[in-house]
């Protein structure tokens, strides 16, 4: 839980007191697949934030080392063989990697799967 400070009116004689304000700020949610959880320190979901998901990436990679590069390709563009999802739907359909964030959003990485 995150504080902030809401100056308020009191009375028609324009004072104004401080009231704290207090609210829940709910991170986004990562979910990592197993074959990324190396990096995590094995765990299944982390907080990301960022309002964009190349800034979230960006954050990952400052928290967990090697998930930029596992992610991205050396042009900067999600590799081929990786799907993300945000709540849910696939980012390719959406903005890419410019698809906005916010509070409460959830980022579903998912590792392409091939065979015949």
């Amino acid at each position: 839980m995150f504080a902030s400070t809401r100056l308020r009116a009191t009375s028609s004689k324009d004072k104004y007191s401080a009231q704290a304000v207090w609210k829940e700020q709910m991170a986004i949610t990562v979910r990592i697949p197993q074959p990324l959880r190396g990096l995590t320190r094995d765990q299944s979901s982390v907080n990301g934030s960022g309002s964009t998901l190349l800034q979230c990436i960006e954050g990952l990679e400052s928290s967990y080392p090697g998930m930029r590069e596992r992610l991205l390709d050396e042009g900067g563009q999600l590799r081929r063989f990786v799907n993300v999802y945000v709540n849910g739907d696939d980012v390719r359909f959406m903005s890419g990697l410019d698809t906005s964030l916010g509070d409460g959003d959830e980022v579903s990485i998912v590792p392409a799967v091939a065979g015949g």
